[in-house]
């Protein structure tokens, strides 16, 4: 019996594409994994915080929404009031400092994340992000400039939640 070549060759294309392809597939399942958001997020007790800052800033709503922002480009995402009574993963996030001196100046945000799935502990994380604001930082007023560093910890946290470890400080 006499195989052709070209039907040899255009076999082994298809097993070496169906080979790469499940693996590929697998993972992007587990990437599509959805989670679920406290928004708003909570203030640790003993947060300092002018009453200005608190009402025109929006930290408790932004910093959800900023991680949902990065964190939808690899799974659906959805923010919510109440989440333990969910039983995917969830994600809470506490601000535990908030350091703003007036309009222009150094702003630093710490939080602190905690990742469940299934209602059990995945994840722990402390995150801080600070700006001294830049050369027009006082441009941008003391609500940009927190809004720069909740931007950079919603990016933080969404890759940290694509593959959550305990005890993670990112503290930069």
């Amino acid at each position: 019996m006499k195989i052709d070549r070209r039907f040899v060759g255009i076999a082994m294309s298809v097993l070496l594409a169906v080979s790469i392809a499940v693996p590929a597939s697998a993972e992007g399942e587990a990437k599509k994994k959805p989670l679920t958001i406290k928004s708003p997020a909570t203030f640790e007790k003993g947060v300092v915080l002018r009453e200005a800052v608190k009402a025109e800033c929006q930290l408790p709503t932004k910093l959800p929404a900023y991680i949902q922002d990065f964190a939808k480009k690899r799974s659906e995402v959805t923010l919510a009031e109440k989440i333990g009574e969910s039983k995917g993963r969830t994600l809470s996030v506490v601000f535990e400092e908030v350091r703003e001196a007036g309009t222009a100046g150094p702003k630093a945000v710490t939080v602190k994340g905690e990742l469940r799935d299934g209602g059990k502990v995945v994840g722990t994380i402390r995150a801080r992000r600070s700006t001294i604001g830049g050369p027009l930082g006082a441009f941008g007023g003391a609500c940009g400039i927190l809004h720069r560093c909740l931007k950079a910890l919603g990016k933080d946290l969404a890759g940290w939640a694509e593959k959550p470890e305990m005890n993670v400080e990112m503290m930069n």
